[in-house]
């Protein structure tokens, strides 16, 4: 039986209109953020797309996100701490475009550049987000149900995206370096098929759009 798992990066929030680093502080959805999310929850309804499990990051932009794409209400959705967003140490909360060339040459291209001290690796990342499919890969297995095709939602954040597609198969190196360059803009959608206890190589359903909105930059 195939199973069809849906990654979504949250809706916005105040923090990406000003192209700040978020990193693991809980910062809540703004007005445009959560009408994102309930554009997408829209779309997966138009397509007939209802979900059996629901997981979501712990911090609150993500949780809110994965209610109002899915119809399921908060207490529902399930959190688990590996879909937490990169831990950016010392440049948690700067501007994007702000950082010393060092440490936004890491952000963007890790496997190029030496590590920051500080800030959770890009290896460790991939470990986590990786650690969690692979759970979620066990937990499908046991549980299969032949008749009832299932439709997993993962909601979570830019970076810990970037690490889930590179820990998704078919991430040779040249393959790895353009899914951690990815645009990913807010409610951003991949999907991934889970068939015969392997997933398949993400597949983008929405437009590449600009990680940031350009004209919000300070």
């Amino acid at each position: 039986m195939m199973t069809n798992v849906y990654f979504l990066r949250h809706g916005e929030t105040d923090y990406n209109r000003k192209h700040r680093l978020q990193g693991q502080r809980d910062i809540s959805l703004n007005e445009t953020g959560r009408r994102q999310a309930r554009e997408t929850g829209a779309k997966f309804r138009e397509k007939g797309i209802r979900f059996t499990r629901v997981y979501s990051s712990p911090l609150d932009r993500a949780r809110e996100t994965a209610s109002l794409a899915s119809g399921w209400t908060k207490e529902q959705v399930v959190t688990d701490d590996r879909l937490i967003e990169i831990d950016f140490g010392p440049i948690e909360g700067h501007v994007y475009e702000k950082l010393a060339p060092r440490a936004r040459a890491y952000v963007d291209a890790p496997w190029d550049n030496a590590p920051v001290p500080g800030i959770e690796s890009s290896d460790h990342l991939v470990r986590r987000t990786g650690d969690f499919l692979r759970w979620l890969a066990r937990d499908l297995e046991e549980s299969e149900n032949p008749e009832s095709p299932e439709n997993v939602l993962i909601v979570t954040h830019g970076m810990a995206l970037h690490g889930l597609m590179v820990a998704l198969p078919g991430a040779s190196e040249e393959e790895r370096i353009r899914r951690w360059g990815e645009p990913l803009s807010n409610c951003s959608v991949f999907r991934s098929v889970f068939s015969e206890g392997v997933y398949s190589p993400p597949e983008r359903l929405t437009k590449r759009l600009p990680t940031y909105r350009q004209e919000e930059t300070e």
